[in-house]
């Protein structure tokens, strides 16, 4: 199967943005780390609902952020699951100081 991408050392960046670009009322780029997030937050003491996910299956789970849906989706390289560190940063980015959910997938790397 062929893919079109502009460069492979961007792929997972390149998707990200131009998704954002896409659905503006329902996601934004996270700031200090390759996520996307709600645009339009929760109300400060709701549960905060985040998942992570190997990059190159945009918009799979990328999809799933918006109302009364996942606040965050981090994005790890390419078929791989974000890092500790990565969701961690996420998690820190929408933080207000509400419970936070952290959903696991049930991939090998997500597991590890």
């Amino acid at each position: 199967m062929k893919k079109i991408m502009n460069e492979p050392d961007t792929l997972i960046v390149d998707e990200l943005q131009g998704f954002a670009k896409i659905y503006p009322r329902q996601v934004k780029l996270a700031d200090s780390v390759t996520a996307v997030v709600r645009a339009v937050p929760k109300s400060a003491g709701k549960v905060k609902l985040v998942m992570g996910n190997g990059g190159g299956h945009e918009p799979a789970v990328i999809g799933w952020v918006g109302e009364g849906m996942f606040d965050c989706d981090v994005v790890g390289d390419l078929f791989s699951a974000p890092s500790g560190e990565k969701m961690f940063q996420a998690i820190e980015e929408i933080d207000d100081k509400s419970p936070v959910l952290l959903c696991i997938q049930n991939h090998a790397g997500d597991v590890i």
